[in-house]
């Protein structure tokens, strides 16, 4: 065993400084996983501690790509906790009790995809990460969202917020993702669309919302450009020539699951 280790030392040595680096000790030795019940992929890139039993985040190195350690039983995060995962691009978090985050836990400039589904959140925790495009926080208990909760979040382009307890449309938590494409509210208490509803979202393209009825007023369908295609959920009504105050004064019923307006 010393001999093998020796010798895994020594092609690591000879083959220059940029081989192992950054990977950890353990990883760069060639020995194990960070952690017990972790697999690992692509010379460590990609490391999967699914349903593993772990009770907090396994060891993070630089070199670091994917992480998936939902399933398990992490409580916390601390402070910095994906600093040492400096070109960390996707973390799944998902299925694990978050009951404890602290406010520089989800702070990253490299991630681009993060999952905290069905973590039992009341609330949104802190982000700040100004890669992010992909965010899904589905099956959790969120009432609403702050409106400065996203603003470290620019980038975003997919949001999903579907089965949790929202009764309206975080408008001011939406209002700086100007690069917003997709968004699902589907599985929420909201039951009305007006025309504040929403903010400016210019490159937004999907709105999904819940299947049971739902009262749209015309002028937030106008916001949405869905009249040129039959309208959003089938709404049909004039938004040319239309004042403001006579738009929303009416609403229609649509039981629509996905919205469109392109």
């Amino acid at each position: 065993m010393a001999a093998a280790l020796a010798l895994a030392l020594v092609s690591l040595a000879l083959a220059g400084p940029g081989v192992g680096a950054g990977l950890g000790p353990e990883l760069a030795a060639g020995l194990s996983c960070p952690a017990a019940g972790c697999t690992c992929s692509e010379g460590g890139t990609r490391v999967s501690c699914r349903a593993a039993g772990l009770g907090a985040l396994p060891p993070l190195y630089d070199r670091l790509v994917v992480l998936d350690v939902s399933g398990n039983n992490i409580s916390a995060l601390p402070n910095d906790a994906l600093l040492p995962a400096a070109g960390l691009r996707d973390l799944n978090l998902s299925a694990n009790l978050l009951e404890v985050v602290s406010a520089t836990s989800l702070v990253s400039s490299s991630v681009a995809r993060l999952w905290l589904d069905r973590c039992g959140l009341a609330r949104l925790p802190p982000l700040s990460m100004p890669r992010l495009h992909h965010l899904s926080v589905e099956d959790n208990f969120l009432s609403g969202l702050s409106k400065g909760s996203l603003s470290e979040c620019r980038s975003l382009r997919v949001l999903r917020l579907s089965r949790n307890k929202l009764s309206e449309v975080p408008t001011a938590a939406l209002a700086t993702l100007t690069r917003l494409q997709a968004l699902n509210l589907a599985g929420n208490l909201i039951s009305e669309l007006t025309a504040t509803s929403l903010p400016e979202l210019p490159s937004l393209h999907t709105l999904q919302l819940s299947p049971e009825t739902l009262v749209v007023h015309r002028q937030s369908v106008c916001r949405l450009g869905g009249e040129e295609e039959g309208g959003v959920g089938g709404f049909r009504g004039g938004c040319e020539g239309e004042g403001e105050a006579a738009a929303v004064g009416e609403g229609d019923q649509v039981d629509d699951a996905r919205r469109r307006s392109e």
